[in-house]
């Protein structure tokens, strides 16, 4: 059966990490910027877990820790629809500027902590989901954290936020989970329509 990482949710609401935003309802939703990485340097003592993915996704007091990618090319903003074929029927035909996905035991390594796992799954979804490996990143940059509590979905997920930038030479090759796939400015982006992640992150991150 597939396990992927999680925390102990009650550490997130309860207890917020050295350094965190001082209102407890921005870390339940929103997103919060942390560009020294306390966040994920705090997960490491959040009783980080591998779980069963079908318990995780009804198991409220667990959040599944998810790298969410925003891509870069030149100044434009990676932006795609979720298509049919999306694992998580939730988010078909969402907009999303984020790319991402569960972290797997093969992203662990011994004595690996959170944030070594985090950025391995983040390196290898970025081949599996849009065909683009290590050299073609120029820069990756951890950003902070989003949450939402809006939908089943995401009161289940806690998203782990990366800037990647692309050498210009960059080729993208989405997967089949994507469709009407482009590179796009930020104000040129409807908003009304991007799953609550994007949301979030495009009105604070960008």
């Amino acid at each position: 059966m597939n396990k992927t990482l999680c925390i102990e949710r009650k550490h997130f609401d309860i207890e917020p990490w050295p350094g965190a935003a001082a209102d407890p309802l921005t870390l339940r939703h929103g997103f919060v910027s942390d560009g020294e990485g306390l966040a994920v340097d705090f997960m490491d003592i959040a009783y980080p877990q591998w779980v069963e993915r079908e318990r995780c996704e009804k198991d409220e007091t667990l959040l599944q820790v998810i790298p969410y990618v925003l891509v870069r090319w030149q100044d434009l903003l990676f932006h795609y629809t979720r298509s049919k074929l999306v694992g998580d029927e939730r988010l078909r035909g969402m907009n999303s500027i984020g790319v991402g996905g569960h972290p797997e035991l093969v992203d662990d390594s011994p004595g690996a902590r959170v944030k070594d796992i985090i950025r391995a799954a983040t390196y290898r979804e970025l081949q599996e989901e849009i065909g683009i490996p290590s050299n073609q990143i120029a820069r990756l940059s951890y950003l902070g954290i989003v949450r939402a509590n809006q939908t089943p979905v995401d009161r289940v997920h806690i998203g782990i936020v990366f800037g990647a930038v692309l050498k210009p030479n960059s080729k993208i090759i989405p997967s089949e989970e994507m469709m009407d796939v482009v590179f796009v400015k930020t104000d040129k982006i409807d908003q009304s329509k991007l799953e609550t992640w994007s949301k979030l992150v495009l009105a604070s991150a960008h």
